[in-house]
């Protein structure tokens, strides 16, 4: 069974029990200004697709290594006093609302972040770093749209 349906399947069985109606795909779409091509793109597509596949990138980034993705989000913005840092993070959330999942990324150089709680699509190419004793996935050289 691959990965990719499994985490579909999975967050079928969550146990979620609120109902949110599907996003429908907008009619105008601001584009993201795209330098190269987007290798998985989930601004548009379904919620839970989405949020499947952003908890497959997190849990296995290195199958998406240098891969350019651009997906649909509300901004957000934390502080860590461990580390003392900013993360910035493009949250989704399953059809049904139940359950989210960041996606964090740094932007190009001279870019500035949008309001926290704004919707965005953002692109960027799905790198890694090191923090402590862990490894964590992220979007590198991101750009985004306000929606």
């Amino acid at each position: 069974m691959k990965k990719p349906f499994l985490i579909f399947l999975l967050v079928f069985m969550c146990g979620c029990s609120a109902k949110k109606e599907e996003v429908p795909p907008a009619e105008k779409e601001e584009e993201v200004e795209e330098t190269e091509t987007t290798d998985v793109d989930l601004s548009f597509g379904s919620q839970t697709i989405t949020y499947a596949t952003i908890s497959n990138i997190l849990e296995d980034p290195q199958e998406y290594m240098g891969r350019t993705v651009k997906m649909l989000g509300t901004y957000r913005q934390f502080y860590s006093e461990t580390y003392d840092t900013y993360y910035y993070v493009c949250m989704v959330t399953d059809a049904t609302a139940c359950c989210s999942q960041g996606m964090e990324f740094k932007l190009k150089e001279g870019s500035s972040y949008p309001l926290d709680g704004q919707q965005i699509i953002l692109q960027g190419t799905v790198d890694v770093y090191q923090e402590g004793d862990y490894w964590y996935a992220f979007l590198k050289d991101a750009d985004y749209k306000v929606y």
